[in-house]
């Protein structure tokens, strides 16, 4: 516990970095899914680029 009051710095950038892991992590299962089902993935990539 005494750890921690110390080190709120280091557990902020262990924070930024696990967020930074989860959005690399769902990136790539989002590519791994594109792959997978290029017939309908093709649409919905058309349609998102559409919205944007």
């Amino acid at each position: 516990m005494a750890n921690q009051k110390q080190d709120g710095q280091g557990q902020r950038n262990q924070q930024r970095e696990q967020q930074r892991q989860a959005e690399r992590q769902q990136q790539q299962q989002q590519r791994g899914q594109q792959q997978q089902g290029d017939r309908g993935g093709k649409q919905d990539r058309e349609g998102g680029d559409r919205q944007r």
